[in-house]
């Protein structure tokens, strides 16, 4: 199977914060676009970067994106 005409391939994805893995998961892929939601959590501030593999033909494909999560719960709080 080559990558041009992938049509199935199970891939590895992995979302990283501040040197530790968080969250991961392994996502099968029907065709060249794959959509999924990730829930954000407090490990994942102020950056989390999402790694994506696969091994295709003995040859690792991976990519990559690294985003900002905004931890709004860090608010001080005063109690009277």
């Amino acid at each position: 199977m080559s990558i041009k005409g992938l049509t199935q391939c199970g891939f590895l994805l992995q979302i990283a914060s501040g040197g530790r893995i968080v969250l991961g998961n392994r996502l099968m892929m029907y065709g060249k676009q794959k959509t999924f939601a990730v829930a954000l959590s407090r490990q994942m501030a102020p950056t989390a970067h999402i790694v994506a593999y696969c091994v295709v033909e003995g040859e690792v494909v991976t990519d990559a994106l690294s985003f900002y999560v905004r931890d709004t719960r860090l608010m001080q709080v005063r109690v009277l």
